[in-house]
This record gives structure tokens, sequence and C-alpha cells, in this order.
């Protein structure tokens, strides 16, 4: 059900601000970052490659979630 909330009010949110994809950056177990991924030069690697440095030099190993960043489809509402 949490996850379903968590997609809902990601929907919710970017269809207010007129986005069709957003980029899902797991910080921790106490937070994530979303941001827009729109824009032509956006590039999911480069942020899945600033994740797991994150993850490896700031997040305690037993608070990581994962060492990617995910795109979340809006209109889909399904997370690659």
């Amino acid at each position: 059900e949490t996850a379903n909330f968590v997609a809902d009010a990601m929907k919710d949110w970017a269809i207010e601000k007129g986005f069709q994809r957003l980029c899902v950056l797991p910080s921790s177990t106490h937070e994530m970052i979303i941001v827009p991924a729109d824009e032509k030069d956006f590039n999911i690697d480069e942020l899945s490659k600033m994740v797991k440095e994150v993850n490896d030099t700031q997040v305690r190993p037993q608070e990581r979630l994962t060492d990617r960043a995910y795109l979340f489809k809006v209109a889909e509402r399904k997370v690659s």
C-alpha cells in the first residue's frame, strides 16, 4: 500500500508540474530525491553513478536501498 501511495503522489505532483518522467534517487532508508527527467541531456547512467558514489562514501550499509537511479514514467506509473 505504501508503494502505491508514493507512486500516486509522484504521479499527481508530476502532472501538476507538467512533467512526463521523473528520476528517483534512493538516498537511504530515510529519504529519496525526485527530480524531473524530461530534459534532453538527462542521463540515468550518470545519476546512477552519483547514487553509488554517495552510498559508498556517505550512507551506512544498513541504510542503503540500492546503487542506482530509477526512471518513473508518469503516464504509465511505471518504474524502470
